[in-house]
């Protein structure tokens, strides 16, 4: 019994079947088919962003109360992006809040930094690439790196720079910090407390 092989839906149009036409509609399913997967694959990058408001913007939101998550959501999906979470912090700290996004490349998202930038609501904003499983590969690029590379030395009582950087450390007001208590009592010799330190470096 002949087997039949399953036919194409437009190869019983006489004028599409074996014709340019159905050539091309044949390669244009070939296309979708490597095509569509690969899309959904495409990586994208995640930013975490913490953020000040300016008095300005406190002022307007304080008169007029709103949920500025919605704003900040549609705005990235206008770049192309997505926000996944949106925090705030209580009053009087370094930031306001943060939030953490994704991007499909950090162009885009340096976009849309412009874009938030140039509106003059923040007095300070920090934007911090973050990974997950991909810091990983990274340890693993660090672990299998051919380089000649070398690592800086400590410095030895040999090496020809030790009595220069001995010389310049002794110069730095920042010497007392490294100073014994003996040593910090006499830098504070004819003062009221010389003999507070004098009595403790004993």
């Amino acid at each position: 019994m002949a087997q039949h092989r399953p036919v194409p839906a437009w190869s019983h149009c006489g004028a599409i079947n074996g014709g340019w036409l159905g050539q091309f509609l044949q390669g244009v399913v070939l296309t979708a088919a490597f095509v569509v997967p690969a899309m959904a694959q495409q990586s994208t990058h995640r930013y975490v962003t913490f953020f000040k408001y300016n008095d300005v913007a406190v002022k307007a939101m304080t008169e007029n109360p709103q949920d500025r998550s919605a704003q900040i959501a549609n705005l990235a999906e206008r770049f192309g992006g997505k926000v996944e979470v949106t925090y705030w912090f209580a009053a009087g700290g370094e930031y306001d809040g943060m939030l953490i996004q994704t991007f499909p490349d950090d162009i885009t998202a340096q976009g849309q930094n412009l874009f938030v930038g140039a509106a003059g609501n923040l007095t300070k904003k920090l934007v911090l690439p973050v990974m997950t499983d991909e810091y990983k590969t990274a340890m693993e690029k660090a672990k299998n790196v051919k380089t000649s590379y070398t690592a800086p030395l400590k410095l030895s009582s040999e090496h020809p720079s030790f009595a220069l950087y001995t010389a310049e450390r002794a110069a730095s007001p920042l010497t007392v910090l490294w100073s014994t208590p003996s040593t910090l009592a006499t830098a504070f010799c004819g003062s009221p407390a010389s003999s507070i330190f004098s009595a403790w470096a004993r």
